[in-house]
Order: C-alpha cells, then sequence, then structure tokens
C-alpha cells in the first residue's frame, strides 16, 4: 500500500496544489480521503486529484459542514509508471474551512 498526501493550510481555487508525486510503478487507487480542522461551509469545497491531468474520480470528492470524506468511486484514468499525479481545488465554500489534508490510498497493480 502507498499514499499520497497534500496539505494545505486555507484551500483556494486552483491547479497543481502543493506536490506534484511521480509514480514509482503502476498502481490501482483504494480510497480517497479529506480531513479538515475546520469544515467548511457556505457550499461545498471540491478537490480533484489528476493523473497526467485526467481526473481520477467518477464522482469528485466534496465537503460541506463535514470534517471527513472518504471517497472510493474511481474512473478509469490508468496509474503507470511515471504518471504524474497532481491535486486540484475546484471549489471552496464561502468559508473555505482551514487545515486540509488529502489522502490517496494506492496498491500495487
Amino acid at each position: 500500500m502507498r499514499a499520497l498526501t497534500w496539505h494545505i493550510l486555507i484551500p483556494r481555487i486552483g491547479t497543481g496544489q502543493q506536490e506534484t508525486y511521480r509514480l514509482d510503478g503502476d498502481y490501482n487507487p483504494v480510497r480517497a480521503w479529506l480531513h479538515f480542522d475546520v469544515a467548511p461551509t457556505g457550499a461545498e469545497t471540491i478537490v480533484d486529484i489528476n493523473v497526467d491531468g485526467l481526473s481520477i474520480f467518477a464522482y469528485r470528492p466534496r465537503a460541506m459542514d463535514d470534517k471527513d470524506v472518504v471517497e472510493d468511486g474511481f474512473s478509469k484514468v490508468q496509474l503507470t509508471k511515471d504518471s504524474l499525479v497532481s491535486l486540484d481545488i475546484d471549489q471552496v465554500g464561502k468559508e473555505p474551512g482551514r487545515d486540509l489534508t488529502v489522502g490517496l490510498e494506492l496498491e500495487e497493480a
């Protein structure tokens, strides 16, 4: 099992948030999760994880008034050796939350 994580103090809309990871092998996504120390309010905060620019999700993870969200509905994107994995924040709430950690758990293919 391998885990990729991103830490963002205050979520803001944008692509390529924090680290971009280069995969060292072929993987299948197992689950993704969001954790806020302070939950977003006013509208959903929506994140997206991309592999070589394509979303890995069938339905992007979203949080509003929640501190923890787990998503396991993945699209058919291939996670192969040397693929680049990045995080986007597509939408934030009126109060975007604080201290966001995003995790992606992978297993070897």
